[in-house]
């Protein structure tokens, strides 16, 4: 009798188990169904789960690609549980479709409402973005961006296309993020809208610290590379260059050129960083440089098989416009013969000035003087190899070092 007692007891907890076990099988017999992925199974696996909205979502996706209304199917999502951002979306996407713009901006609000991530913000500023609502742009693109990690750049897209103007983007679509500062900082440099870039430059700098330097310098190049046509953005390169060496962002000093402070670097003491105001060595087949033997000096190799004009390095030099120049250095020379095309040129403007061509087996000071023409406050120090005409190309080593640039007193 005991024992009878004792299975009538035990009874309702096997049948809580055979069914809690009949579910767990119901349950992975739908996961399997639904990563197949067809229609059929993922209706197969809605039906088995009703209450994973998910596989409702995933259906939906695979009416949309046919072009089918999903409405019903995100209805049915949103009845298991109202708190479905994925869900919301979509409806409002639907309901964008077929016109009921009403319809959409509510669900679309409601997303952002329900979720905390990027997704339905982001949604929201492109659909503004095709309705015309600038205002509205804006304020969606700061929302995502005040929160994303993710390339911003089509955002940045989507604000320009909206409006037009740099200064309302600033103020009302860009967080105080150094990262997006800087990613801005870089989509208007690589879209050539640099005056729009100043101020944000300017809040990366108050804002940032040294691992921002790369974005201003790549903006820094920029407005040098722009400027033969407009001086004010030489000067523009100049302020940053000095705001990133008085913040010890980069380990290059500042430059006065109204004091006569013109040239970086100049005894190769830390490798150049090819970017801003600091040397560019450029790559070309049959040169090698190094460091050369003496303090404060560069040596670089010709292998008789480098082309026939080719610059081997240079820097951007800020100078005072009308004013009297003296560029000085010490070099020598190993295997190089006199007029052989191997100079140094100042070109400012439309002016091009040269050294005498250089070949000394002894170490040898040298300097020529130049003057810049008025307005113009920028020049490229160029050291050039170009062959003249009856010679073969050189072939032989060239170390120079202990430049100086100043006004001739």
């Amino acid at each position: 009798m005991a024992r009878w007692h004792r299975a009538l007891l035990s009874l309702p907890a096997c049948l809580v188990a055979a069914v809690a076990l009949t579910w767990t099988l119901r349950l992975g017999w739908a996961d399997i169904l639904a990563s197949l992925g067809s229609k059929e199974e993922l209706r197969r696996a809605s039906r088995l789960a009703p209450g994973k909205t998910n596989y409702l979502l995933r259906l939906a996706e695979r009416y949309e690609e046919e072009g089918v209304d999903t409405t019903p199917l995100l209805e049915a999502a949103l009845g298991h549980s109202r708190r479905q951002p994925a869900a919301w979306i979509r409806l409002g996407l639907e309901s964008e479709l077929r016109g009921d713009f009403g319809a959409a901006e509510r669900h679309l609000l409601e997303a952002a409402r329900l979720s905390a991530l990027a997704h339905p913000r982001w949604t929201l500023a492109n659909y503004y973005w095709r309705r015309g609502e600038a205002a509205k742009v804006l304020h969606w693109a700061r929302a995502t961006l005040a929160i994303t990690a993710d390339d911003p750049t089509r955002l940045f897209q989507l604000c320009w296309q909206s409006i037009p103007d740099g200064v309302a983007i600033l103020d009302r679509a860009i967080p105080d993020r150094p990262l997006v500062l800087a990613q801005y900082l870089a989509f208007l440099a690589a879209e050539n809208k640099l005056e729009a870039a100043s101020p944000v430059a300017d809040r990366v700098l108050g804002l940032g610290n040294g691992d921002y330097a790369g974005p201003l310098l790549a903006y820094c190049d920029r407005l040098l590379e722009a400027q033969y046509s407009r001086t004010a953005l030489a000067r523009t390169a100049l302020g940053i260059w000095n705001a990133l060496s008085t913040r010890g962002w980069i380990r290059l000093a500042t430059l006065e050129p109204e004091r006569g402070k013109s040239l970086t670097n100049a005894l190769f003491s830390l490798r150049p960083l090819g970017r801003g105001f600091d040397w560019r060595i450029v790559p070309t087949e049959g040169l090698a440089i190094s460091r050369g033997s003496a303090t404060g000096a560069l040596r670089i190799s010709f292998s008789g098989k480098q082309p026939e004009s080719c610059e081997v390095l240079w820097q951007y030099v800020p100078l005072a416009a009308g004013s009297a120049y003296s560029l000085g250095f010490r070099y020598r020379t190993a295997g190089i013969g006199p007029q052989t095309g191997l100079r140094w040129r100042i070109l400012v403007g439309e002016t091009d000035l040269a050294s005498p061509h250089l070949a000394s087996d002894e170490w040898r000071g040298e300097r020529f003087d130049f003057r810049t023409p008025q307005r113009a406050e920028l020049a490229r120090l160029v050291l050039e190899y170009r062959r003249v005409w009856g010679t073969t190309r050189i072939e032989g080593d060239l170390e120079v070092g202990d430049l100086r640039l100043g006004f001739d007193r």
